[in-house]
């Protein structure tokens, strides 16, 4: 006993069905995909902003000191050298 023709008409019309619902899903997660992968990248540039802003203020803080203490320094000195 074979497979009649209108059983495999009728798998061949829930495979088409299947196929048209995997197609219309494609997109979307597709869009998803996308979204998800420029998320990333955004937040990992974002991250690595953050991460230089604060090495830079921490540069510049640690030269404001040096050069107030070489200020408050140099200033103590002649100051003294006048009196």
């Amino acid at each position: 006993m074979g497979i009649s023709a209108q059983s495999i008409a009728a798998w061949r019309a829930g495979q088409v069905l299947v196929n048209k619902q995997i197609m219309a899903l494609e997109d979307p997660i597709n869009a998803a995909l996308a979204t998800a992968k420029t998320n990333y990248y955004q937040a990992r540039a974002n991250l690595a902003l953050n991460i230089a802003i604060k090495r830079i203020q921490g540069d510049a803080k640690a030269k404001l000191a040096a050069l107030q203490s070489a200020t408050t320094s140099t200033v103590g000195q002649n100051v003294n050298k006048v009196a």
